[in-house]
């Protein structure tokens, strides 16, 4: 029975690698895999992308020049809402009284409507039930959407576990309800070329960053998977994959760890785990829930109990290094204190608890709730090993920049 699996599965893998060349082959023939957002590396920037493009087209006055065309077919078609009235405005990066802002709100005659997006980033502390709170302040009936790459639910965090889906606030997909009304705006723009094309590298967008297939390469699919003995070898794969992924994970971080021994004992840095125990269903488990996890931390400590810390890990969709600067003695974050130092080291991005980090050029995300898009290369050696090579020369040249400033942080700090 085991060998038959074995042998369904094969044949299935082999016929899929089959499908996915030729449609492959299909893209570079149409030109599709020539997009400005992919060249332009705005892929996956949540604000600059996603945010600007879609409020743009559902802004009234936006530089469409089609009025409210493609706002109503968001509110009636995405949204599924008939009846709401004239359209007050719709506001981007909009203010809560607690300081946050919401990426989209809608105001009619009936509802105000709220839109929070997620690509890669996590979600924050209390963010969806401060959002609806502020949604229910106003004098219309309050609507509070999730979009996210595929629409899953939002964390416990972030809904203070008192949010219920299609009750609270509602689920909405860049794969599915996103593509479809861009899908709509396509074909309302036929008359018109360069907003036509520009929906079109944005469709594009949508189908890469979420593994969208073509309605034919869909049917082919099913067409290769269809007898029982088939899907039960497909449900063998799915069992097997997030195993597959952990394995990989945890090798890469224990080769990044070796790769950087030396170095550290040279530049008396201590070199530890951070974050979680790396084993397989650790792993499954954390992967299952959120992006970051496993993560390496090299610190240093002089005599006068400052620290200076560096952690590596996997968060918001990329690779990441947070540099710390941390006083021992009054306990406390001293990044405030040198931004200036962490400019010239080229840590300017600045996360929600003041840390400096700056984020890999080359993508490197691993397999998990979040990542539609995992790098598969980390399964080929040669690639594996540029990865490793890429983060621990990063890590290097951090370390030497700090060095070099040694002085001026240290006189900072105390």
């Amino acid at each position: 029975m085991e060998e038959k699996i074995q042998q369904t599965m094969k044949s299935i893998i082999m016929q899929v690698i089959k499908i996915n060349e030729k449609y492959e082959e299909i893209k570079k023939i149409k030109g599709e895999n020539f997009n400005i957002f992919s060249i332009l590396k705005l892929e996956r920037n949540e604000v600059q992308t996603h945010s600007n493009f879609i409020y743009e087209l559902l802004n009234p006055i936006g530089s469409h020049n089609q009025g409210t065309l493609f706002l109503k077919l968001f509110l009636e078609n995405t949204l599924n809402l008939k009846e709401y009235g004239d359209i007050k405005y719709v506001h981007q990066e909009h203010s809560t009284i607690e300081d946050r802002r919401i990426d989209l709100v809608i105001k009619t005659d009936i509802f105000k409507i709220g839109i929070e997006m997620k690509i890669d980033a996590d979600d924050q502390s209390n963010q969806l039930f401060d959002y609806k709170n502020e949604l229910d302040r106003s004098e219309k009936e309050s609507k509070l959407y999730y979009l996210t790459l595929t629409g899953y639910e939002a964390s416990d965090e972030s809904t203070s576990k008192k949010l219920k889906v299609d009750k609270d606030y509602f689920l909405l997909s860049f794969k599915d309800d996103i593509y479809n009304w861009i899908e709509d705006c396509i074909e309302k723009s036929a008359t018109i070329p360069l907003l036509r094309e520009g929906l079109i590298h944005y469709r594009n967008l949508l189908s890469k960053i979420t593994h969208k297939i073509s309605a034919p390469m869909e049917q082919e699919m099913e067409d290769v998977i269809k007898r029982p003995k088939q899907i039960e070898a497909v449900q063998t794969l799915l069992n097997e994959y997030p195993k597959l992924w952990a394995k990989k994970e945890i090798e890469f971080w224990r080769t990044l760890e070796d790769s950087l021994q030396d170095f550290c004992k040279e530049h008396n840095y201590e070199l530890n785990d951070y974050n979680t125990e790396r084993t397989i269903d650790n792993i499954k488990k954390i992967r299952k829930t959120k992006n970051g996890s496993a993560a390496l931390m090299l610190k240093k400590i002089y005599k006068n109990q400052t620290s200076i810390c560096l952690v590596v890990n996997q968060n918001g969709g990329r690779m990441n290094i947070s540099l710390t600067f941390w006083n021992n003695e009054s306990n406390r974050v001293m990044n405030s204190d040198l931004s200036n130092i962490s400019k010239e080291i080229g840590y300017t991005k600045v996360s929600d608890r003041e840390i400096r980090y700056k984020t890999i050029d080359e993508k490197i995300i691993f397999y998990g709730r979040y990542q539609e898009s995992p790098t598969y290369g980390l399964f080929d050696k040669d690639k594996f090993n540029r990865y490793i090579e890429i983060v621990v020369n990063e890590m290097k040249n951090t370390i030497n920049l700090i060095e070099k400033n040694e002085k001026s942080i240290i006189e900072s700090i105390t």
